[in-house]
């Protein structure tokens, strides 16, 4: 009986286990695809900057992106859209 229960525990961490690697590597995927779209946004404006005007509009964008960052370190590695 004994025996019993340590196998049936020990099967729910392995899945448990297996189910938050899951999690994480979905997480993982998800900002590297925000990452690697962030790059061509940055890599857009570089060649946008013309104006005073465009350049508000770069440093608005910027602000917003660092205070999401804020929220993304508060809520423990989610990504928020």
């Amino acid at each position: 009986m004994i025996w019993y229960g340590y196998t049936r525990t020990l099967s729910l961490f392995n899945s448990l286990q297996q189910s938050l690697m899951e999690l994480q590597q979905d997480q993982l995927s998800e900002l590297g695809a925000w990452l690697t779209n962030m790059e061509a946004k940055i890599s857009d404006f570089s060649t946008k900057i013309q104006s005073i005007e465009t350049l508000e509009a770069v440093r608005r964008y910027h602000h917003r992106y660092q205070l999401f960052f804020i929220l993304f370190n508060r809520k423990g590695a989610r990504i928020i859209r």
